[in-house]
């Protein structure tokens, strides 16, 4: 493992019971910095972090942890501090107790330290752990983490129930922490909020899975709130080209009583005319023999002015002649591709993964590490999170049949010829435009 990393789980799952499992769980966190993982109650947090600090075997997968494979050395301990949404200390104890007693287990206490942090905190060495409020009990547990130098901070849910002065003590306490570039710290949460002025990674887990893993920037930019009660926001239908896909929407959105999801032609949606409040489709024009006509019909379906949002792939006539060679050659593998066995496809694409991570998205972060933002976001395949997280992007992008790239300007003229107005253009590894409805276009 890197001593670049604090830590990195790869593929990992268990079950827990009868009715929950964590299932193929996979992210990083480099050293030097914080992470929030995001769920909600019962999304997996808690049983991720028994996990990766040993405390729960695991069933697939590996975890590293500060350069060493879970379980690790007995030692490992002496450099990971745990603070738990309760304290795991005996009641009748004296926090002067509390050192005396915990002192032998780690070699390099110190107790001058653990006196300095006591005093700051505003707890006295005479006082009973059971006396102490819930946000008092939580400053002593982080002062036993910093007396016996830990280099990670693992907080599971530090900040449920604390009243917000309290908790923005303990973010304060965390940014102290990381002054030293050799500290890293696993933010385990369901309020979001905590994360606004500390963090730097995100990683979101719902029901056992990872939703999604990267930077804090990266999340803010990828994903946007709707806000609306419930009779602004009925229902959301999904449509899936393929059985495998249906399946797979399925399985995302069980338990949700207004999300629905169809398997239909994009070129001849099942729906009437001017039904939906707000269209995105990501990833699937392209992918479609006659994209105007998959165009022209959800433009059909949008209510008038409706807010309209389209993926495209990029031709990247404009780019690099390094890119525009890896893209042609690609194409022409394609050819092969295209033709093999689905069972035969994922399989090269699982072996293909871990030198696309290699070749993609490593220079994607070490570019990003050095300052390098621009340059780092032309590199294709830089969202892996692990060397195998690649294989359903390969996979997508070789088994397609058609594929279709896009200039700006010919994108923004595929959503005109369909009587959409374009608004805004970004591109992020192709074109994301926003668009409306034309007012005056016909059912």
């Amino acid at each position: 493992m890197s001593s670049d990393l604090a830590f990195s789980l790869r593929g990992v799952g268990t079950a827990v019971g009868d009715n929950f499992a964590l299932r193929d769980v996979s992210f990083e966190l480099p050293t030097g910095y914080v992470m929030g993982l995001i769920g909600a109650n019962g999304a997996g947090k808690t049983t991720t972090i028994r996990c990766m600090l040993g405390m729960r075997q695991i069933e697939t997968g590996e975890i590293e942890l500060l350069g060493h494979r879970v379980p690790g050395p007995v030692a490992l301990r002496q450099d990971v501090g745990v603070v738990l949404d309760h304290t795991y200390l005996v009641g009748d104890w004296r926090l002067a107790e509390v050192e005396r007693t915990l002192r032998p287990f780690y070699d390099r206490w110190d107790g001058v330290r653990y006196r300095e942090l006591l005093d700051e905190f505003g707890l006295d060495l005479r006082a009973k752990v059971k006396h102490l409020s819930r946000g008092m009990a939580m400053k002593l547990m982080i002062a036993v983490a910093l007396s016996h130098r830990a280099r990670l901070l693992v907080f599971d849910e530090p900040t449920s129930g604390l009243d917000p002065v309290t908790r923005d003590e303990l973010i304060a306490i965390v940014g102290d922490f990381l002054l030293d570039e050799g500290h890293s710290v696993l933010f385990s949460t369901h309020i979001t909020s905590d994360l606004d002025r500390i963090g730097d990674f995100v990683t979101i887990i719902h029901d056992g899975r990872i939703v999604r893993t990267g930077t804090k920037d990266d999340l803010l930019d990828a994903y946007r709130v709707v806000r609306g009660g419930p009779d602004d926001l009925r229902e959301v239908v999904g449509v899936e080209l393929s059985d495998g896909g249906v399946r797979k929407a399925w399985e995302r959105v069980a338990g949700l009583p207004n999300a629905h999801v169809v398997q239909a032609d994009l070129c001849r949606l099942p729906f009437e005319a001017a039904q939906f409040d707000w269209v995105y489709s990501y990833g699937v024009l392209h992918h479609v023999s006659t994209p105007p006509a998959a165009a022209g019909e959800i433009a059909r379906v949008a209510k008038p002015s409706a807010p309209v949002v389209i993926y495209l792939y990029e031709d990247f006539v404009a780019r690099a002649f390094l890119l525009r060679w890896a893209l042609a050659a690609a194409n022409s593998l394609r050819a092969v591709t295209t033709r093999m066995p689905a069972r035969m496809l994922y399989a090269c694409c699982r072996v293909a993964s871990p030198l696309v991570y290699a070749l993609c998205t490593v220079p994607h972060k070490m570019l990003r590490a050095a300052g390098a933002s621009r340059l780092a976001n032309a590199i294709p395949f830089r969202h892996g999170t692990h060397p195998f997280g690649l294989t359903g992007d390969l996979y997508d992008r070789f088994s397609a049949p058609v594929e279709l790239r896009y200039t700006r300007r010919g994108a923004e003229a595929l959503l005109a010829d369909a009587g959409l107005e374009v608004s805004r253009v970004a591109n992020d590894r192709g074109w994301m435009l926003a668009a409306h409805r034309s007012p005056g276009m016909s059912a």
